[in-house]
């Protein structure tokens, strides 16, 4: 899961400083944090070295509760109360998950501080360590369900986007006063859209999650390009990344559909209750098995089909929903692009014929060479002597197009595609076509495709994002984002030292105003108490305090057993008691 999105946020400094934690220090020379903290191998290394009440921690952050900005003294109190473990305890696991850069700490304009875990590493860590679809794998969907089946679309949003990236490649968007885009460049950008089938359903998905939002498809494919870094706003209207634009078209399209997926993820991260969303975050790793979501309330179910929709729209999943008394069932799958292919196949009357798993830059260079005729499944297109004087205007040649046709088809063309490049070339020859001056992106005809996923590739930062769409990180990423390495000073008891030693080092039984004080200590500060009580010795985590009718009642968590009915003590049965001042990460 590519973290460039977020690489931004943190100073090269930074960096080298989280690589000197003590969760990656063994691993600093020979890595680099943005791949050590996604590496799947290396995060069960690291899980392995941490404490158990680490262990804990993290596999409470991963059920979700950072992928919303949390305030911190929430999340603190909450990871208590879940663990049965002391807040100090559970601050220090949270100080060393900062400086490892596991997690971030923001402050908020006006809310107070608050941590996020980055999707990416988010992502990452829980399907290393959880693996949390395995037990919901089904080998086949029930027979009773297939005819309620609704599978993804056969057009996917990758192609969309080529389409629609291709279309400003030739020709420029034109822009109103206001800066948006003019109703006459809409118009056509739709025009293009409906080449490739009814766009409608894409648009009303995207919409419903974006309620209010006058945003239409154009708008959609903008965020998206310009997210992935494909296109570039500046003062004189939209322009295209030429380098990032060619390192795009060089991605498999299973590489493009996992980057559009994360794209999604991200985008609805503020949008969806955490429990929507961590489906459709486990099924990015999925292998294509049926999956059954286990949903018991009618708005989760709801929300889950409207995103089940979207992304079936994208092309990315099929899902299927019983009737009647089994509408509560709910399935959905992964849907993988066909193996990349590397041809095309050049008919006798000029057609090229792309089947299923074309690479993207064999389409781009299609789409620039010829005329479309059919974008469904099977992509159609034919050579025309107009279209093949547009590819030359581009910046191709007559026999840099010659060999791109040999090399992706066969070597002998048919006589009628020698005939049109014939006469493509005497129009050159006799000055009939003009070179265009703008300047429009030259991806090599010939360029072969890297081997593999880069993960790595480039996003742009997420403070970035939301220029057509608006941005669903809302204002926290215009936060400080705080320096992990001081980020927990303001929750660290520096007043312990004035604390009385013998309540920190010593068993033993005390007056009963001096045991109220311990107790009040230990809930200030967030520390555990050992206490005897009928000759036992219990290991206590304190959560509240009251009188009543003139007694002492201490309400305790049992230390690590929050599962446990929580103890009412009074205070005056306290035999003996002791600070557990334990500022470190537990055992």
């Amino acid at each position: 899961m590519t973290l460039q999105g977020w690489r931004s946020m943190f100073a090269n400094e930074l960096k080298q400083k989280f690589m000197q934690s003590g969760l990656w220090e063994r691993y600093k020379e020979e890595w680099v944090w943005e791949l050590a903290v996604v590496d799947m191998s290396l995060i069960e290394q690291a899980y392995e070295h941490m404490t158990e009440c680490e262990q804990k921690v993290l596999q409470e952050l991963l059920k979700g509760h950072l992928l919303k900005p949390l305030n911190e003294s929430a999340l603190i109190a909450e990871l208590s109360q879940r663990l049965g473990r002391p807040r100090q305890q559970c601050t220090a696991v949270l100080q060393s998950f900062a400086e490892a850069g596991l997690i971030m700490l923001f402050r908020h304009p006006w809310q107070g501080n608050h941590w996020l875990m980055p999707l990416p590493i988010f992502h990452s860590w829980r399907a290393a360590l959880l693996r949390p679809l395995d037990k919901h794998v089904l080998a086949e969907l029930p027979e009773e369900l297939l005819q309620h089946c609704s599978y993804a679309a056969s057009v996917p949003l990758r192609l969309r986007l080529l389409l629609f990236v291709h279309q400003l490649s030739s020709q420029p968007p034109s822009f109103t006063k206001q800066g948006s885009l003019s109703k006459t460049t809409i118009k056509q950008l739709l025009k293009e859209q409906e080449k490739l089938g009814d766009v409608r359903p894409l648009e009303q998905a995207w919409k419903h999650w974006f309620a209010g939002s006058s945003c239409g498809v154009e708008a959609f494919m903008l965020e998206l390009a310009g997210d992935l870094g494909l296109v570039e706003m500046n003062k004189q209207g939209i322009k295209l990344n030429q380098a990032q634009l060619g390192s795009w078209l060089k991605q498999s399209q299973q590489a493009q559909d996992d980057l559009i997926w994360q794209w999604l993820l991200q985008q609805l991260l503020q949008l969806c209750d955490r429990s929507t969303l961590l489906p459709f975050n486990d099924m990015l790793h999925s292998n294509g098995s049926w999956i059954q979501l286990q949903l018991e309330q009618p708005e989760q179910r709801q929300n889950t089909v409207a995103l089940l929709q979207l992304f079936s729209f994208c092309g990315l999943m099929s899902y299927a929903q019983g009737n009647g008394e089994q509408a509560k069932q709910l399935y959905a799958r992964r849907e993988f692009a066909a193996p990349s292919y590397d041809a095309l196949h050049v008919e006798a009357n000029a057609e090229l014929l792309l089947l299923p798993g074309t690479r993207p830059l064999l389409i781009w260079n299609a789409l620039d060479a010829a005329e479309v005729i059919s974008l469904q499944e099977v992509l159609l297109l034919r050579l025309t002597p107009v279209s093949l004087q547009g590819c030359i205007a581009r910046g191709h040649s007559i026999d840099e197009i010659r060999s791109w046709l040999q090399g992706h088809g066969q070597a002998e063309l048919p006589v009628l595609v020698q005939q049109l490049l014939q006469t493509a070339a005497a129009a050159i020859a006799s000055e009939q076509v003009e070179p265009d001056k703008r300047q429009l992106p030259l991806i090599p005809l010939t360029e072969a495709e890297p081997e593999g996923l880069d993960s790595y590739y480039e996003l742009r930062p997420l403070r970035a994002w939301g220029s057509y769409c608006g941005n669903p990180l809302g204002l926290l990423l215009q936060a400080e984002l705080l320096d992990p390495h001081t980020v927990c000073e303001h929750l660290r008891c520096e007043d312990v030292a004035l604390l009385t030693r013998s309540w920190q080092q010593e068993l033993r039984r005390y007056h009963g105003s001096t045991i109220l004080q311990i107790v009040e200590a230990a809930i200030k500060f967030g520390f555990g108490l050992y206490v005897r009580l009928d000759g036992q010795l219990r290991h206590i985590v304190p959560q509240f305090l009251e009188e009543r009718n003139g007694k002492w009642y201490m309400t305790a968590a049992i230390y690590a057993r929050p599962m446990h009915h929580p103890l009412e003590i009074e205070l005056s049965s306290i035999e003996a008691i002791q600070l557990d001042v334990d500022k470190g990460k537990g055992a």
